[in-house]
C-alpha cells in the first residue's frame, strides 16, 4: 500500500485523462469520473516490496547500454566513459549486497542483469583478455550462482533468517572481490595504463 498503491492510482488517473482527451472531440461534454480502488488484501511494510527491482536488472530494460559501458570500463579504465562508470559500479555493488534482514514480502534478487553483464564482459574478454576482466567474469558468475540458488529456494520455501544470512555471507566476499578488481582498474587508469 505504501509504495505501489499511489503509483498504480496515478497510472489509472493518467490513463483516464488520456481516454477523455481522445474521446472528447467525438463526445461533447465528456468529463472524467471518480476512480475507486478495491483491495481484498492490503499489505504495508517499512521495507521496499518484492517488486522493487535491483538496479542491474532494471538496466536490462531501461538502459542496456550501461551494461556494455560497465564491461568496457574494465578493459579501458582510462577512457572517458570509464570515469563515468565509477559511480555506477559503486552504486551497483552497493545494491547487489543483500540487506541485513529478510523482508517478509520477499527480497529482490538480481539475476538477469548479472547474466547480461557477464555476457558483455565475455564479449570484451575474447578480444582483450586480462587478469582483471577474467576475475570480474568469474566473480560475477559466482554471485549469479549464489543469487539463483537463493531465488530458487525463496520461490519454493518460506526461508528462515539463517538462510538469508548464509546468502548474505556468500555475497559479501564476492562483492568485496569485485571492489578489488575495480580498484586495480582505477589504479591502472590513474597510472595511464
Amino acid at each position: 500500500m505504501r509504495y505501489w498503491w499511489p503509483v498504480n492510482f496515478a497510472e489509472l488517473a493518467l490513463m483516464q485523462n488520456k481516454a477523455v482527451e481522445r474521446l472528447s472531440p467525438t463526445y461533447n461534454g465528456l468529463r472524467s469520473g471518480s476512480i475507486v480502488t478495491i483491495a481484498s488484501i492490503a499489505y504495508a511494510s517499512s521495507a521496499l516490496p518484492k517488486v522493487a527491482v535491483p538496479i542491474i536488472d532494471r538496466l536490462v530494460d531501461e538502459d542496456p547500454d550501461t551494461l556494455w559501458q560497465l564491461a568496457h570500463s574494465l578493459v579501458w579504465p582510462t577512457a572517458s566513459v570509464a570515469q563515468l562508470m565509477r559511480p555506477q559500479w559503486e552504486r551497483l555493488l552497493a545494491d547487489l549486497a543483500p540487506g541485513p534482514k529478510p523482508d517478509p514480502d520477499g527480497v529482490p534478487v538480481a539475476i538477469q542483469g548479472l547474466r547480461d553483464l557477464i555476457r558483455e564482459i565475455g564479449r570484451f574478454k575474447r578480444f582483450h583478455p586480462g587478469p582483471d576482466i577474467d576475475e570480474a567474469q568469474v566473480v560475477l558468475s559466482r554471485l549469479l550462482q549464489a543469487n539463483e540458488t537463493y531465488a530458487t529456494e525463496a520461490a519454493t520455501d518460506d526461508l528462515a533468517t539463517e538462510r538469508h544470512d548464509g546468502w548474505r555471507s556468500d555475497c559479501a566476499p564476492l562483492i568485496d572481490q569485485l571492489r578489488g578488481v575495480l580498484r586495480r582498474c582505477w589504479a591502472r587508469a590513474k597510472n595511464g595504463d
